[in-house]
């Protein structure tokens, strides 16, 4: 059997959860051939931690992935690192498509030709974020984040400067975290302009 197929049975069988995929493949599976062919049978495209594509940067983030559903073109993802991640979907300064990511209805789009998802039903944000955030070298905050969105960009902004990426924020004159977060450091995007020229 391949090993990447058996990584996907147990990334379904476990949730796509990283800590019971770890302790999964670290004890003895149960399972048979015809288990692993089935589950794959009725799987889509995947890419697993282990297939020569998956990026060497993903691999460096907390809790990575070991296994992605994606449509579109994967190879794309050679250009990871480079992408610029907009939270909540805002492209107020609207910067092209291609060097955009975006996380919308539990998938993250990338560079407006992929799709990456976790299991199906999968809803946990946290690891999602961690995944944009390998995947770009910035994230930019062009709209007011709402008290109820503040976990997931303060996840989101960890990541992100775990990775050495940088931190853009529009400022707005609603909620004080948007401020808060330039008073701490991070860069402060006016304009287009102003910010495709921080993210070259």
């Amino acid at each position: 059997m391949e090993n990447r197929k058996i990584l996907y049975y147990v990334a379904e069988k476990n949730g796509y959860d990283f800590h019971k995929m770890y302790a999964a493949v670290n004890s003895k599976l149960d399972f048979t051939e015809k288990d692993v062919e089935e589950a794959c049978s009725k799987a889509g495209n995947f890419i697993t931690i282990l297939d020569v594509g998956y990026p060497e940067r993903l691999k460096r983030i907390y809790n990575p992935a070991m296994v992605l559903n994606y449509e579109g073109d994967i190879n794309v993802l050679s250009n990871c690192g480079k992408f610029v991640f907009l939270f909540d979907k805002a492209n107020n300064f609207n910067l092209p498509d291609d060097i955009v990511v975006t996380i919308s209805e539990g998938m993250i789009n990338v560079g407006g030709v992929l799709k990456l998802w976790l299991g199906k039903k999968y809803e946990d944000i946290v690891p999602l974020h961690n995944i944009a955030a390998g995947l770009c070298r910035a994230v930019a905050i062009l709209t007011p984040v709402m008290e109820h969105k503040e976990i997931a960009a303060t996840v989101l902004i960890g990541s992100m400067l775990h990775m050495g990426g940088d931190v853009y924020v529009a400022p707005t004159v609603n909620p004080s975290f948007n401020n808060k977060l330039i008073k701490e450091g991070a860069y402060l995007a006016d304009c287009k302009e102003d910010l495709e020229e921080k993210v070259k």
